[in-house]
Order: structure tokens, then C-alpha cells, then sequence
């Protein structure tokens, strides 16, 4: 049976210190995950995360020699890994570079509509989290790229985060 949150946190309980040391250094040591993910929370250094997350967005949209593989489950898992540390613009800008990265792999490979149903949702979310950060952070270049590459699918709606911001006192 999987340690539950709750036993996991009764065993930490009865741990002391070089205990605690001696699991935080077997995770480390287990996998590159663990020690992308401890990297990031300890020394503020997310770009273990961020490469790992650009690789699978390359792995899944054809960014170099390979066929894509428009599998977008390892790019998605990695940059939900990378939000999880990264600051609210850093992931913005991963998830635009994700959609962006689909919809060129999409003109120029086509792929099944639940790509460009993946795209969309991304791109909602993009929207969601430039929504939330002040007008003169937002990346609007690479914001109004990505918008004109979705609008020839009827997805765009940068305007309505341009007009959110204006009625705020931001805008581009």
C-alpha cells in the first residue's frame, strides 16, 4: 500500500535531524526529478525544471531533427513540475513557448484534434496566469505571436486579456 500524506507526515514527526538529512539525500540521489525539484526549492535555481520542460515540448513538437511524437503528456507533467517553483512569468512564458511550439508542429504536420484541443486549454491558461501579472511584465511579443498563430483556428482571445487590462488601467 502507497504512504499516504498523513503517514508520511506521522514518520517525519519522529525523525530528527540527521534522519531527516539522510532522506532528503536519498531522494536527491534517486532520480533527476527529485534533484531538479530540490534544486529549485532550496537554491532558487529553477533551470533544471525549465530544461526538462523544453525538452519534452521539443521531444513532442519536432524542435530539431526528430519526427514529433505529438505526445504532449511529458511536456504537460513538466511544466505543471516547473509551475510548482517557478515565478508566475517564468511559467507564462513556458506555456506560451509550449503552444507556440504546437501550433508551428500543427501547420506543419497536422496531428489529431486532441492537440489542438491540449493547445487551447494551455493557451487559456496562459491567458488566466498574463491576466493576473501587471500589463508591463507581460511578454506581448511573444503573447501576440502565439495569438496570431491560433487565430486562423478560431482560438485567439488576447484581445479580451488586452481589454481586461485596459478597464484595469494596463494594457499593451
Amino acid at each position: 500500500m502507497p504512504l499516504t500524506l498523513t503517514a508520511l507526515r506521522r514518520s517525519l514527526q519522529n525523525m530528527d535531524a540527521p534522519e531527516l538529512r539522510g532522506l532528503i539525500e536519498t531522494l536527491f540521489q534517486a532520480s533527476t526529478a527529485n534533484k531538479n525539484l530540490l534544486t529549485a526549492l532550496l537554491d532558487n535555481d529553477t533551470s533544471g525544471l525549465r530544461a526538462k520542460a523544453e525538452a519534452e515540448i521539443a521531444r513532442a513538437f519536432h524542435l530539431g531533427k526528430r519526427t514529433p511524437t505529438l505526445k504532449t503528456s511529458g511536456a504537460l507533467a513538466a511544466i505543471a513540475a516547473y509551475a510548482k517553483v517557478a515565478s508566475p512569468l517564468e511559467v507564462l512564458t513556458l506555456q506560451l513557448q509550449f503552444v507556440q511550439a504546437g501550433m508551428e508542429c500543427w501547420n506543419g504536420f497536422g496531428g489529431p484534434d486532441s492537440l489542438l484541443d491540449s493547445l487551447s486549454s494551455m493557451w487559456e491558461s496562459a491567458l488566466k496566469r498574463a491576466g493576473e501579472l501587471p500589463s508591463d511584465m507581460l511578454p506581448w511579443a511573444q503573447l501576440e505571436a502565439v495569438n496570431s498563430l491560433l487565430t486562423d483556428f478560431g482560438i485567439g482571445g488576447l484581445e479580451a486579456l488586452d481589454e481586461e487590462l485596459d478597464e484595469d488601467g494596463g494594457g499593451s
